[in-house]
This record gives structure tokens, C-alpha cells and sequence, in this order.
């Protein structure tokens, strides 16, 4: 039977338990596919990204499609985020870049260092200590 919910409190609380529940092991793939992103080939990668997460049976990955990024000149667009690494956006993204993310970025837990178009400023600037 399914759950009731007597008001939109109720409804919001339990949204949010379920959104907790587990999401730090969740590793996100965003492919931007926009009109630009297509055009570039964003559909062959996400297909790509669809296809090996299967095939290697990862649970907590998930591959989304999301509109445009802004950045056509650099499409295919994807960011990877998952825990304990930056968010990171990769630009320029075809099917073999695509399959080094999946295992060294997500499978092996490291940054590649090629193609990347945005990474948040906090990770990459270290503040000195002030006297």
C-alpha cells in the first residue's frame, strides 16, 4: 500500500529522507546535452556512460542529462561529482575520454588533468597562513 501523507510537511520530510538515505555513495555524471552538446556528440557519450556503468555494474552511478552549460565551445560537456573529489568539469568529451572517467576518475578515484574546464576555486587555491 502506498504511503499517505497528510499534508505537504509530511510529504517534504520524507522527500528529504530518502534524498540523505545513501546519497554520499552516489557518483553523478552529468552530460550536458543541449542543442550545442548533440550537435558535438553529447548523445554518443552519454550512451557511452550508459552502456559501461552497466556493464561494469555500478550501482551508485548515475548518468543525467542536463541542458546547456554555456560552454559550446567545448562540447561535449561532462562533470563528474562524488565524494571526497572536487566537482569537476571535463570539456571536449568523446567516447575514449569518456571510458578514462569512468575508470580513472570514478573507479580509481583521481582527477585526470586533461580537458578540464572548471574546477571549484576553494580546491585549487591555497590560502597562505596570515601572521
Amino acid at each position: 500500500m502506498a504511503k499517505k501523507f497528510k499534508n505537504p510537511d509530511e510529504l517534504f520530510k520524507f522527500a528529504d529522507e530518502l534524498t540523505k538515505k545513501d546519497s554520499d555513495d552516489i557518483i553523478e555524471l552529468r552530460i550536458g546535452m543541449g542543442t550545442c552538446g548533440i550537435a558535438a556528440g553529447a548523445d554518443k557519450v552519454y550512451e557511452v556512460f550508459q552502456k559501461e556503468v552497466e556493464k561494469r555494474g555500478l550501482k551508485n552511478v548515475v548518468v543525467k542529462k542536463v541542458g546547456c552549460l554555456g560552454l559550446c565551445f567545448s562540447e561535449p560537456n561532462v562533470e563528474v561529482v562524488m565524494k571526497d573529489l572536487p566537482n569537476v568539469l571535463y570539456g571536449y568529451v568523446d567516447e575514449k575520454f569518456a571510458i578514462r572517467i569512468l575508470e580513472e576518475h570514478v573507479e580509481g578515484k583521481k582527477v585526470l588533468h586533461e580537458n578540464i574546464l572548471d574546477k571549484p576555486y576553494q580546491d585549487i587555491y591555497e590560502e597562505e597562513e596570515v601572521k
